[in-house]
């Protein structure tokens, strides 16, 4: 059964939800170039079209033929780098790839299940981190990067891992991810030059979905609670860690958060995500500046908050909302709270990583 992209939200907030706003046009922002990765699922049903907006502006990275999904972006100079992850066309597997100005470099070699989550470039290098495993075999997935398409392996298949968010810094490479042998048992990390450090103990579900480094210091955004990342499975908190101390984001009441992006800036450290209150039923998109919260929506309907960048004093938030009711999804992004849509509606799209470049 093909997996479906574009349907992943949280399962016991299925059809609560009635019609979209359609609150924001395309403009371009003065100053900056804006990159919005993401892709488009024509009816709901058919396979996903990978593709990314500048400024608006779309273009496709795949034609529909298979299933396929672009879920980070980065530019360098005059170049657009998009990792994502296409169907091989056979038992369901997935290739990991990335695309170069629109050209396709595949990671992996379709007979076991690859994704391709974060794309860095540092000089002449291109950093792919994502996770690959044999699903029919039910091998555990094995957390990985890619350098210049050279495999380079984190973790050794003991148990199930899982490598979501790469930064560069100097001559050290920072991933990070999860680790565990079981559903219920997760280990947040990042690894440093293939080196593993625990941010989490084994006595819960943790998971780490993002990495930046700012000078010596090394933070990871993520979660704690819930299973594969699924909020109906316990309570969830967003947090981040600072060089290993962790700093929580929501509390442990009737809410359930997570963390997916994160970036610093000067002192100020900003994080992207989703916070769902059990009371109220409402799903916001939201980020945290120095863990003060800034709510991007407030109901009625599902709202993702999947990357944040920061240029200057502007905040940039990429994201996803839902109509439920209709089944419809539109992409977006946040400017300083202020919403930009990237489709209209009627059509089934999502927003998972923004870059901003500078003019």
């Amino acid at each position: 059964m093909k997996k479906n992209y574009f349907l992943i939200m949280f399962p016991f907030i299925m059809g609560l939800y009635a019609c979209t706003k359609n609150n924001g046009t395309v403009t371009k922002p003065q100053g900056v170039d804006v990159y919005v990765a993401g892709g488009e699922n024509a009816d709901g049903l058919s396979n996903g079209v990978a593709k990314y907006w500048k400024n608006g502006n779309l273009t496709n990275l795949t034609d529909g033929s298979e299933d396929a999904i672009a879920n980070s972006i980065v530019v360098s100079g005059n170049d657009v780098y998009v990792a994502g992850s296409e169907s091989s066309g056979t038992l369901g597997n997935m290739i990991a790839k990335y695309w170069k100005n629109g050209k396709s470099v595949n990671l992996s070699n379709g007979f076991d299940y690859a994704v391709a989550t974060s794309i860095v470039v540092s000089g002449n290098d291109v950093y792919v981190a994502g996770w690959e495993g044999n699903r029919l075999n039910n091998d555990p997935y094995i957390a990985k990067y890619w350098k210049n398409g050279i495999a380079v392996n984190l973790s050794d298949g003991s148990s199930s891992a899982r490598a979501n968010s790469i930064a560069i810094s100097g001559s050290d490479v920072y991933v990070s991810g999860q680790e565990g042998s079981t559903d219920v048992v997760q280990v947040a990390k990042y690894w440093k030059n293939g080196n593993a450090v625990n941010l989490s103990g084994l006595s819960q579900y943790y998971y780490a979905n993002a990495i930046a480094v700012s000078g010596n210091d090394v933070y990871a955004a993520g979660s704690k609670g819930g299973f594969d990342g699924n909020p109906s499975g316990g309570i969830q908190i967003a947090k981040y860690w600072k060089n290993g101390h962790v700093v929580n984001l929501s509390d442990s009441g009737m809410h359930l958060a997570v963390a997916n992006s994160i970036t610093v800036s000067g002192n100020d450290v900003y994080v992207a995500g989703t916070e769902y209150d059990t009371t109220t039923h409402i799903t916001i998109a939201k980020y945290w500046k120095n863990g003060i919260s800034v709510n991007l929506t407030d109901g009625p309907h599902i709202t993702y908050a999947n990357s944040i960048a920061v240029s200057g004093n502007d905040v940039f938030v990429a994201g996803t909302e839902y109509d439920i009711t209709n089944n419809i999804s539109i992409a977006k992004y946040w400017k300083n709270g202020v919403p930009v849509n990237l489709t209209s509606p009627g059509k089934h799209d999502v927003a998972k990583s923004i870059f901003i470049s500078v003019q």
